[in-house]
């Protein structure tokens, strides 16, 4: 229980150290069953960070991967307009055949 409260951000001492102290109070076989509690609280917690953080990740390569294929698309779309604008280019400079 002590580690609870050395893990508990600061704003949330207060109630954790709270809880203890109603623990301490329970008898021994409510005790270990809150001990018990808390362990599968704390598993349970860690798991979903854990998928939280491989969602991140994928967030994050997706993100990675749009990005690229809008550089992509970009610098194909800027090809073509250089292309054409040459094109215009050697258009306006031949003579006319009027």
């Amino acid at each position: 229980m002590r580690a609870a409260v050395k893990k508990a951000p600061a704003q949330a001492r207060a109630a954790v150290k709270k809880a203890v102290r109603t623990v301490k109070k329970m008898p021994p076989k409510a005790q270990k069953a809150a001990v018990k509690a808390e362990k599968q609280l704390s598993k349970t917690v860690s798991g979903l960070k854990k998928q939280a953080q491989a969602k991140a990740k994928q967030a994050e390569k997706a993100v990675e991967k749009a990005q690229q294929s809008a550089e992509k698309t970009a610098s194909t779309v800027m090809e073509q307009a250089k292309d054409c604008s040459r094109r215009l280019a050697t258009r306006s400079s031949r003579p006319s055949r009027t």
